[in-house]
């Protein structure tokens, strides 16, 4: 009983002291100046209160290659003390190519079946459909419904071969 408490309080220490700090770790002089300016610069905006969720992407996957025209805008922020540039736009073209289909595995062969001769074996069988007698156990596991004295078969015994 004695070790059930002390792993309940040892679990309960573990867990009340792993919690996120970062509200209590105070801005460094490059964070206190971005801070200052976006305040500056968005005097309505307030820091969102937990971390936004990551957004996944959809897979989109065209019919045909299609030429994606992207644009994208470079922005000059102004330092205090600098004078202002002006934006500049550039448009780049990209290609996007189609997905490679996944090809689908092809179905699995059917079993043949193999009716027992006089004389026959299950090595001779193997031997005839897998070209190496000692693949006998194939056809043995395949079969133990209809084997039910070991490996002994007679003839007129309808056999499962299964695919190589």
């Amino acid at each position: 009983m004695r070790k059930v408490w002390l792993a309940a309080i040892g679990l309960a220490v573990v867990g009340f002291g792993c919690g996120p700090r970062l509200a209590q770790t105070p801005y460094g002089e490059k964070e206190l100046k971005w801070e200052g300016y976006v305040k500056e610069s968005y005097p309505g905006w307030t820091p969102p209160k937990t971390i936004p969720p990551v957004e996944t992407a959809t897979s989109v996957q065209p019919s045909a290659p299609e030429k994606v025209v992207v644009e994208q805008e470079t922005l000059n922020i102004k330092t205090p003390g600098e004078p202002a540039m002006e934006p500049v736009a550039e448009t780049t073209a990209i290609t996007v190519e189609p997905p490679k289909p996944v090809p689908t595995p092809a179905p699995a062969p059917k079993p043949q079946t193999y009716t027992v001769k006089k004389k026959d074996s299950l090595w001779k069988i193997a031997l005839k459909f897998y070209g190496d007698g000692r693949k006998f156990t194939i056809i043995k596991n395949a079969n133990k419904a209809v084997l039910n004295n070991g490996d002994k078969i007679k003839p007129g015994m309808v056999l499962q071969i299964p695919p190589k």
